[in-house]
Parts: structure tokens; sequence; C-alpha cells
């Protein structure tokens, strides 16, 4: 496991590179969306070297989900060893690159989502001054996930069932509330662009560059379940992209 986590690291700089030579390549047949693969390729190599460095390995049961590093150097380096609020630094970045990829391909949802429903979402990626707003949307639950995660699986059980209790009280919610509000946008957004490829009328070209793109959609999402999204995603998007396939053969 400790070969195969390091040869992810490996694999995933290599076919990020290759994606983001051909994206620079084939930019001016791609326009704004390659800024979107661009965001992609800073995931994956996040995430990539995170799960290198921290090298978790899970546990499975009813009830039990629980995850622990085998790294060799553990009990060696800084770098696993030092507590950033009683949470390991490679930990954290691995998290925090996981919870980036489905942001990411939340935003691929809605954004596909507004090109055929919606030009006002469209400008609110493409027009700067309004990309700060979603940013802004975006950091906040980026932070508001983050946070209630962690106090989810934080070390002393005591504080797991206060910050459990409260917000199961006072806000009517618990942790997977900001999981789940993701998986019904991407479902909402898929269903509704598979259904206005079929209904509107537009050119075949049209209709199977838009019907490619729900592919390549749909196919991360499947990869993020095998856990080696940032090897799959370059292959997704130069494999589904016609001009990236046709550049790189």
């Amino acid at each position: 496991y400790v070969v195969f986590c390091l040869f992810t690291l490996a694999l995933s700089y290599l076919l990020n590179g290759i994606l983001v030579y051909v994206v620079h390549k084939r930019r001016a047949r791609i326009g704004f969306y390659r800024y979107f693969t661009y965001a992609f390729v800073i995931v994956d190599v996040a995430y990539s070297y995170s799960f290198a460095a921290a090298q978790p390995f899970w546990y499975a049961a009813p009830g039990v989900l629980a995850y622990f590093s085998i790294a060799p150097w553990n009990n060696h380096f800084t770098l696993i060893r030092v507590k950033f609020s009683d949470f390991k630094i490679a930990y954290q970045i691995w998290f925090v690159a996981f919870l980036a990829v489905l942001l990411c391909i939340t935003s691929s949802f809605i954004y596909r989502y507004g090109l055929l429903c919606s030009q006002f979402i469209v400008s609110m990626f493409e027009r700067p001054a309004r990309f700060v707003i979603t940013l802004f949307i975006l950091s906040v639950s980026s932070y508001s996930i983050t946070n209630t995660s962690k106090m989810m699986i934080y070390i002393y059980i005591n504080i797991r069932r206060k910050v459990q209790k409260n917000f199961g009280t006072e806000y009517n919610s618990d942790f997977i509330n900001g999981y789940s509000l993701m998986v019904d946008l991407n479902v909402f957004c898929g269903i509704k662009i598979n259904n206005k490829v079929k209904q509107r009328k537009m050119s075949n070209q049209l209709r199977k560059m838009h019907g490619r793109a729900l592919k390549v959609l749909i196919a991360q999402v499947l990869a993020i379940a095998f856990a080696l999204f940032p090897i799959f995603n370059p292959i997704i998007v130069i494999y589904f992209t016609e001009d990236y396939r046709k550049y790189v053969m």
C-alpha cells in the first residue's frame, strides 16, 4: 500500500502534467472552461501529495468508518506529526483537497447547467466582479463544512457529542447536510442538463458537445468512489474532450 501511494503520486503528476500541456496548446478552442481544468489540476496535485504523505488506510464496519495513517515515516517527520488544532497536517491537507474536489465538481455541474439554462449563472463565473461573489460563497461553504467535519471526528468523544447535540438541536441539522447539498445540486443539474440537451433545438455538433460534457461530469463523480480521482480525472477529461483526444493521439 505504501508503494501504491507513492506510485499514485508519481502517476498523478505525470498525467496532470500532460493535461496542462494539452490544455495550454488547445486553449483557444476550449474557451473559459479551461479554467475549471486548471483548478482540477491544482486540486489533483494537492490531493495526490497529501494522500502520499498521510497514506490513509481505512476500516469500515456497521456504524464505523475509521481512517489512520500507515506511512513508514509517521513517527519521524514533522510533516505528519506536527498538530494543527489537534489534526495532523497531512491529514488536514488531504481532507481539504478531497473537499475541494467535491466543490470543483459541483461548480462544474452548476456552470454547465448555466450554459443551457441561465446566463446569469454563467456570468457568476465569467465576469470578474461577480466571480468574486461566487468565490466568497465557495470559501464560506468550504470553511463551514471543514469545521463541522473536523468537529465530527474530534479526538475527544465528549466534545464530539456536545457539538453534535448543539448542531442537532439549535440548527435542526447534522454534519452530513453540507455533503448532501452538493450531491443534490449535482443530481439536479445533471438531470436538467440531460433534459435540455434532449428537448432544445440545437445542432448535432452542439448536442454532442453538451452530451460529452455531461459524461465527463458523471465520470468524475464515479472516479471519487475509487479514491483515485487525481489519476482518473486527467484521463477522463482528455478522453471525453474530442479536441484534447485528437491532439494527444
